[in-house]
């Protein structure tokens, strides 16, 4: 209080009030929107989109994604496989329903092959030879699987095909010991390709719980037998089998639309003869859960001893129990950080959604709002544990790993006929890098709700202190307090050395691979009981370090 000749002239608010900090030291717990923003952990953002967190703990702009090679056509990639041979490699992708081939970055996509009834080296595989492939329709998802250096191709309607490494390819026949009809679920396990997605409509139609199996590492035409090589899953429960995964210790997992089973499918050992003929695996079923299935046949993918699906309430793991050897067993949700995203997934389109595995990464490219595309991707980081939240402007219909010139690499085929790579490796610095076919990625951070360790009391802000690792990019922040914008940096800064806009309001433009330091007052902000600060792009790139947010903390009044 000042005083002038013994009389008060007024009062300053605030001095003796204690400053209290708030950091975001990293970001390594991703995207928490499930619980209230107050709540959720130090190191984890209530929204993240466009976001990547890897080892340093910093929250990046994602790497964008190119094509591959040329455009198929205007319409969707349905399917999307990598084929892997000692002689050759390729990428197969079907498109308008026609199969087409590619033998490496920029390569022509080729749908001319050679007619042959040899595949594989194995005289008569397919009786009969063809030049190329189509599907039944132009947007059906056609299954290509790989077994033995040759690949088994269906749409669940036509006649199975079958391709080499050298492109022979052949129509299989379709008698009762042929690639069975119908199927449009594959899966290639245990030296033996496995066929589900049976209609099960007529009289006569194969149920739809039905898996047929072929003879151990042979699965062409006179390979099969619909009556003595195949059993029913769930015993005639009516529900259908929605995909299969192979997974360790010759177990085959299937997810049916509302119940997860598992399958012995050892090809030889004491309970399972080592012939091929009237081979059964129906004693050898077990029920992980009821209840709980998986929405399509390609939302799901391995990482490690785990399978991840997509189920009605969310991604779900089946696990390898680590304390009993042999058991497994099915997890919880474990998509509750971003459940505002699997709350607004489309369930009309929701059997198109997508999962795929990269180096420490799951994928779920989802249907958001009325789309009737996977327009949104889920990314889960297995290392850290965390949900990395949403990327968009990608449009993913399948994804994959290739493994040309011994170069791991992540290919996705989308909604525009494209077949796209992740330029992860790319320079991290390269402005190229964070754009999706020379189109700009929008970058979004929204960070936990700020209390200051005081849920009671309000605070008088002070301060906000923002560190880069590098960027080049004009930076939008935005302060919320109470769930209302109180104040937003607009102006555009120049870079100056390596402290880039002290003092100044935002957006500031980063130019610079150094660490940079950004400071702003807060004082011009009402009291507040939380906060949270929103960081968004429009271009460029930003490597987010760590963020420090300062307030005085305000008595209570009597």
């Amino acid at each position: 209080m000042l005083q002038l000749y013994g009389k008060p002239i007024f009062t300053i608010d605030g001095t003796d009030d204690d400053l209290q900090f708030e950091q975001v030291i990293d970001f390594s717990g991703g995207e928490n929107d499930y619980v209230r923003s107050t709540l959720i952990a130090q190191n984890q953002c209530q929204k993240l989109v466009n976001v990547i967190v890897r080892d340093n703990y910093e929250a990046w702009t994602r790497p964008g994604a190119d094509p591959y090679a040329a455009q198929i056509s205007a319409n969707p990639v349905e399917s999307l496989t990598y084929f892997d041979t000692p002689a050759n490699k390729f990428l197969l992708a079907v498109c308008d329903g026609k199969l087409e081939a590619c033998a490496g970055q920029n390569q022509a996509w080729e749908s001319a092959f050679t007619s042959s009834t040899t595949i594989g080296g194995v005289a008569n595989a397919c009786e009969n030879g063809a030049t190329s492939y189509t599907a039944a329709n132009t947007d059906i998802l056609v299954e290509i699987e790989q077994g033995v250096d040759v690949v088994l191709i269906s749409d669940g309607v036509n006649a199975m095909a079958m391709l080499d490494g050298d492109l022979n390819l052949g129509t299989c026949n379709t008698t009762s010991t042929d690639p069975p009809v119908g199927a449009n679920i594959l899966c290639y396990a245990a030296g033996r390709m496995f066929a589900a997605g049976f209609s099960g409509i007529g009289g006569s139609a194969v149920p739809r719980d039905t898996i047929a199996y072929s003879n151990l590492l042979s699965f062409g035409d006179g390979q099969w037998n619909n009556t003595t090589q195949s059993f029913r899953v769930g015993a005639g429960d009516g529900d259908p089998i929605m995909a299969l995964y192979p997974m360790q210790a010759n177990t085959l997992a299937v997810l049916k639309a509302n119940s997860i089973w598992l399958v012995n499918v050892s090809p030889s050992g004491t309970s399972l003869p080592d012939s091929d003929a009237n081979w059964q695996a129906s004693s050898l079923i077990e029920s992980v859960g009821f209840g709980v299935g998986c929405v399509g046949k390609r939302a799901l993918c391995g990482m490690g001893n785990d399978v991840f699906f997509m189920a009605a309430d969310g991604v779900r793991t089946i696990q390898r129990m680590q304390a009993a050897a042999g058991q497994w067993q099915l997890s919880a949700p474990i998509s509750l950080p971003v459940q505002q995203y699997i709350e607004q997934i489309n369930p009309a389109y929701q059997q198109n959604i997508v999962g795929w595995s990269y180096k420490e990464f799951v994928f779920f490219a989802i249907p958001l709002g009325v789309s009737a595309v996977n327009n949104a991707v889920l990314v889960y980081n297995t290392r850290l544990g965390s949900w990395m939240g949403c990327w968009t402007n990608w449009t993913p219909t399948a994804g994959v790993t290739t493994r040309f010139n011994a170069v791991e690499q992540m290919m996705f085929g989308d909604s525009n006929g494209y077949v796209n790579y992740w330029k992860d490796a790319a320079s991290n610095t390269e402005p190229t890098t964070y754009t999706d076919n020379s189109v700009n990625i929008p970058t979004t951070i929204w960070t936990r709700s700020f209390q200051f360790l005081q849920a009671v009391n309000d605070k008088f802000p002070y301060n906000c202190t923002l560190r880069f690792t590098a960027g080049t990019a004009t930076v939008s922040v935005s302060a919320v307090t109470d769930l209302a914008t109180t104040i937003s940096w607009q102006s555009n800064l120049a870079a100056v050395g390596d402290i880039l806009g002290v003092g100044h309001l935002g957006p500031f433009q980063l130019a610079t691979v150094k660490p940079t330091k950004v400071e702003k007052s807060l004082r011009s902000i009402p009291a507040f009981n939380e906060m949270y600060l929103s960081i968004s792009t429009a271009s460029g790139y930003v490597q987010l370090r760590n963020i420090t947010v300062a307030a005085f903390l305000k008595a209570l009044d009597n």
